[in-house]
C-alpha cells in the first residue's frame, strides 16, 4: 500500500443499535463556498477550520493573484454567517504570507481559536535570505486589527532549532493561548536526508512579550526512529496534545512496520509547560501498513484518529478502505486512555479511504471518505462522501452511522471529504478537485460545501443489522 500523506502537495462495522441509519439527502446541504479569486488548480479546500461563525477555507497550490506571479505560494479565505443576508456565509477576507514566495504551499492546513487563525506555509525557506529551503513557517493572525472583520498577520513562528526540508508548519492546530506545529519530515539531530523521524513545536501567547507567541518546548516521540512521520497529524484541547506518527513500526521489537502510533503528551507533565508523554496509542487490530494516525483530534476525553489505509477489519476484505478509531479517557485518570470503538463505513469498498479526514462535535463525529464513488452501484468515480456517526447516549462508546452526505453536485474525481470540520451544526467539507461550478470553468479550483448537522437525525425502526 501506498502512503496517503495528506502534506503529499499534489493529487494523489459497528455493533447493531435500536436505530437504523437513512442516508441524507441534499436537502441538508446549505451552500457551496468558492473563492473570490478561483482559478484552475487552486485546490480550494485543501484545509478548513470552523470556530462559531467564522470558517478558514485553504488553498494551498493558490499562485498568488493577478497574472500568477508566486506559482503555489497559497492563500487562506475567511467566510462569516450572515455576511451578504441572513445565514448567508460571505468572505470577508483573504489572507497571504507577508513574505510571499513561490512555492510556500501558505493555506496547507489552517486552525482557528476565537479571533486567532494560524496558517501552516510548510514549503517555505526560512525568513530573509532563504537559508533552508522547506524549513516551513506558520503565520498567525488575528480578527480586527486595523477594522472591523480586518484580518492582520500579527506573528511570523519558526521551529527555534529549523532545518531544511523538515515541512514545519505541515500540520497546525490551537487552543487559546496555545499553537501546536508538526514537523513530520524534520531529521532530528541525524543529518540524514530524508530520515523523516519528525517533531512538534509548542508556542505560547505571551511567552517572550505581550502578544508575543514564543516556543516553549519541542516534542519528540520517547521511541522515535527514522521515518516515523511523528508530527503529520496534530491536534489540542486544553492541557492535551495529541500527535500522530502513521510510519511508526508497533513498539518495542517493531513487530508490525509501519502500522502508525498516536503520542499523547500533558501539559506539566514533568514540570510547568514540560508538555511530557503520557501514552502511545495503537490500534487493537494493528497491521501492517495501517499507517495510524494520518489524522487526529481530540474533543475533551475523546480523541479520534483516521486510519485510511487500513483494509476493514478481520480478513481484510476491502483493502484502504479505511477505519477510524475512538479512544476515552479513563474518568480519574488524566493520563490513561482506552479504545472505545472502531468505525467503518456501512457500504466499505475497496480504496475508499475512509478516515483520510475527521472532526468531532459533542456526540458527533464526522469522517471523509474522499475515494467513495457516489453510492449505490458506484456511479461517479472517486467524488466522494462524508459519514456521520452519533454516540447513542453522552457517555456511552457505543457509535452509529447516522447518515451519508454527498455533494448535490458531484462529479467524478472532486474527492468531496478530503477535509472536514464542523462546528456547533455547521459541518464544512472541502473538495479540492471541484472543477468551479456550473459548467466548470476551472479545473480542480476547489470548492468547501456546508452542511447543517442539526437535519441529521432521520431515523427508521431497525429493519436489519450493519454487516
Amino acid at each position: 500500500m501506498a502512503l496517503v500523506i495528506v502534506v503529499t502537495l499534489g493529487k494523489i462495522a459497528t455493533q447493531a443499535t435500536p436505530f437504523h441509519a437513512i442516508s441524507s439527502s441534499p436537502s441538508s446541504e446549505l451552500g457551496v463556498l468558492r473563492a473570490s479569486d478561483a482559478q484552475a488548480g487552486d485546490m480550494f479546500g485543501s484545509s478548513l477550520a470552523t470556530s462559531g461563525d467564522t470558517i478558514v477555507v485553504g488553498a494551498y497550490e493558490e499562485n498568488g493573484g493577478p497574472e500568477n506571479p508566486l506559482p503555489r505560494s497559497g492563500k487562506a479565505y475567511i467566510f462569516s454567517r450572515n455576511q451578504g443576508g441572513a445565514e448567508a456565509w460571505g468572505q470577508v477576507a483573504i489572507l497571504r504570507a507577508t513574505d510571499a514566495q513561490a512555492e510556500d504551499f501558505f493555506g496547507q492546513d489552517v486552525a482557528i481559536s476565537g479571533d486567532t487563525v494560524v496558517v501552516g506555509a510548510p514549503g517555505e525557506d526560512g525568513g530573509e535570505g532563504d537559508p533552508q529551503t522547506y524549513s516551513g513557517a506558520v503565520y498567525v493572525f488575528n480578527r480586527n486589527q486595523g477594522g472591523t472583520d480586518a484580518w492582520e498577520q500579527v506573528a511570523i513562528l519558526r521551529a527555534s532549532d529549523a532545518r531544511p526540508e523538515s515541512w514545519f508548519g505541515s500540520q497546525v492546530a490551537i487552543d487559546g493561548d496555545t499553537i501546536v506545529v508538526g514537523a513530520p519530515f524534520d531529521n532530528g539531530s541525524t543529518g540524514i536526508r530524508w530520515s523523516n523521524i519528525g517533531a512538534a513545536y509548542i508556542f505560547n501567547r505571551n511567552q517572550g512579550g505581550a502578544e508575543n507567541w514564543g516556543e516553549v518546548t519541542n516534542l519528540h516521540a520517547s521511541d522515535a526512529q527514522i521515518v516515523d512521520y511523528f508530527g503529520l497529524a496534530v491536534a489540542i484541547s486544553g492541557d492535551t496534545v495529541v500527535i500522530g506518527a502513521p510510519g511508526e513500526d508497533g513498539g518495542p521489537g517493531d513487530p508490525i512496520l509501519i502500522s502508525g502510533a498516536v503520542y499523547v503528551f500533558n501539559r506539566n507533565l514533568g514540570g510547568t509547560d514540560a508538555w511530557g508523554e503520557a501514552t502511545i496509542l495503537r490500534a487493537s487490530d494493528a497491521q501492517f501498513d495501517d499507517f495510524f494516525g494520518q489524522e487526529v483530534v481530540i474533543s475533551g476525553d475523546t480523541i479520534i484518529v483516521g486510519v485510511p489505509e487500513e483494509d476493514g477489519g478481520p480478513g481484510d476484505p476491502f483493502n484502504e478502505s479505511g477505519a477510524v478509531y475512538i479512544f476515552n479517557r479513563v474518568q480519574g485518570m488524566v493520563d490513561t486512555w482506552t479504545q472505545a470503538a472502531v468505525l467503518h463505513a456501512s457500504d466499505a469498498q475497496v480504496a475508499e479511504y475512509f478516515g483520510i479526514a475527521v472532526a468531532i462535535s459533542g456526540d458527533t463525529v464526522v469522517i471523509g471518505a474522499f475515494a467513495e464513488d457516489g453510492g449505490p452501484g458506484d456511479p461517479v468515480e472517486d467524488s466522494g462522501a462524508v459519514y456521520i456517526f452519533r454516540r447513542n447516549q453522552p457517555g456511552d462508546n457505543a457509535w452509529e452511522e447516522r447518515s451519508i452526505l454527498r455533494a448535490a453536485d458531484a462529479q467524478e474525481g472532486d474527492y468531496f471529504g478530503y477535509r472536514v470540520d464542523s462546528s456547533g451544526d455547521i459541518l464544512v467539507v472541502g473538495a479540492i478537485y471541484e472543477d468551479g461550478g456550473e459548467g466548470n470553468p476551472l479545473t480542480d479550483a476547489g470548492a468547501a460545501y456546508l452542511f447543517d448537522l442539526s437535519s441529521q437525525t432521520l431515523y427508521l425502526p431497525l429493519i436489519f443489522k450493519h454487516p
